[in-house]
C-alpha cells in the first residue's frame, strides 16, 4: 500500500525568527546485557523529526502526527532517504488500520527506521512525543514547548530523552 504525497508549495522562502535552541541531552547509555546498544541512525532520526516538528510549528502555528520513514541507514545523514507521511484517524478502527499500514509500509520497503510523533498537552503544558524503532532497538524522547501564536515564535522548546517508550505513539512496527 503506498502512501500518497502532498504537493509542496514552492514558493518564496520566509525566514522566521527563531531563538537558538541547545542541542539535545546525550541519549541515556544501555548496558549490553540489558538490551542491544541504540543505533546511531535511530538517534539521528529522532532528532530529525523534533527539527521538523519545530519547522513546522514556526511556519504554521501547529504540529501534525506524523511518520518518518528512514532508508540507506548505513549512509551518512545528509544523505539518508526519508519519506514524510501524515498521519490522521478518528477512532479506533481506522487507528488499528493505521497501524497495520505503517507496519506494511516499512516492511515493504525494507525500511532502516521508523519514527513516529504524537502531540499532546497535559496540566497547561503542550508535549510532542517522538518514538522510534528498528528491528534491533526502540528509544522514546519528548519535548516540551510553549509557543505564542500572535508573535508564531517558540518560547520553549526543551528536549529529553525518555528511559521507556510511550504505550501508544509507536505500534511495534516489527512486532508480531
Amino acid at each position: 500500500m503506498s502512501f500518497r504525497r502532498r504537493k509542496q508549495n514552492k514558493g518564496p522562502a520566509t525566514q522566521t525568527s527563531v531563538e537558538p535552541c541547545p542541542s539535545p541531552p546525550a541519549v541515556p547509555v544501555e548496558e549490553c546485557d540489558k538490551g542491544p546498544v541504540i543505533p546511531p541512525v535511530l538517534i539521528a532520526s529522532v532528532e530529525r523529526a523534533a527539527d521538523l516538528a519545530k519547522r513546522e510549528l514556526t511556519d504554521t502555528g501547529r504540529i501534525t502526527p506524523r511518520a518518518l520513514f528512514v532508508y540507506d541507514g548505513q549512509s551518512p545523514p545528509s544523505e539518508r532517504r526519508i519519506t514524510v507521511v501524515s498521519l490522521a484517524w478518528r477512532n479506533e478502527f481506522q487507528k488499528d488500520a493505521l497501524r497495520e499500514r505503517i507496519r506494511d509500509k516499512a516492511l515493504q520497503e525494507n525500511a532502516r527506521a521508523v519514527v513516529v510523533t504524537g502531540i499532546g498537552s497535559t496540566e497547561g503544558r503542550c508535549r510532542l512525543t517522538l518514538s522510534g524503532m528498528t528491528r534491533e532497538a526502540h528509544i522514546a524522547a519528548s519535548v516540551d514547548y510553549a509557543f505564542d501564536r500572535g508573535t508564531k515564535t517558540i518560547g520553549r522548546w526543551e528536549f529529553q530523552w525518555l528511559s521507556e517508550t510511550p504505550g501508544d505513539v509507536l505500534w511495534g512496527v516489527w512486532s508480531d
